[in-house]
C-alpha cells in the first residue's frame, strides 16, 4: 500500500513539472478539448430537438431511394 501512495505522488510531481514545462501546449489542448465538448454538446441538444424531423425525411429518403 505505500508503494502506491509513493508512485501516486511520483506520477504527480512528474504531471506537476510536465504542466510547469508546456503550460502553454496544455492550456491550447484544454481551450480545444473545451470548445469539442461544447460543439459535441450543442449538436447532441440539436439532434434530440430534431428527432423527429430528421427521422421522417431519413424513412422517406429510404423509402423513395
Amino acid at each position: 500500500m505505500n508503494k502506491i501512495k509513493i508512485i501516486k505522488i511520483i506520477g504527480l510531481s512528474l504531471l506537476a513539472i510536465a504542466a510547469i514545462l508546456y503550460w502553454k501546449t496544455l492550456l491550447h489542448l484544454a481551450a480545444w478539448l473545451l470548445l469539442a465538448y461544447w460543439i459535441v454538446k450543442f449538436l447532441l441538444r440539436f439532434a434530440v430537438f430534431f428527432a423527429p424531423v430528421l427521422l421522417f425525411i431519413l424513412a422517406v429518403y429510404i423509402l423513395f431511394h
